[in-house]
């Protein structure tokens, strides 16, 4: 059989499931026992994606419209952390 089946024929076998790129770690503060950490997700030509994380666990996620601005906006995270003592 052909592979160009319409996706709703009755006899098309499912795609294999969609493997996770991993995020790029742009940098990790601790202040105590807390910790902050900001990772990039770059998705090339629409944009790319920081998400923030609390003690390892995901709180915030924005979109830009590329690369530079995303990095822009973490080291403007990560300087006013660390002008509040985060290291």
């Amino acid at each position: 059989m052909s592979d160009d089946q319409p996706f709703y024929a009755p006899d098309r076998k499912p795609a294999p499931p969609r493997q996770p790129k991993p995020a790029e770690l742009l940098w990790t503060l601790v202040k105590g026992t807390e910790s902050r950490r900001v990772e990039l997700r770059d998705h090339g030509s629409i944009g790319a994606e920081l998400q923030i994380y609390v003690n390892g666990e995901f709180v915030s996620g924005q979109r830009y419209e590329n690369r530079a601005l995303a990095l822009l906006q973490a080291d403007a995270i990560r300087d006013a952390l660390q002008a509040t003592g985060w290291r």
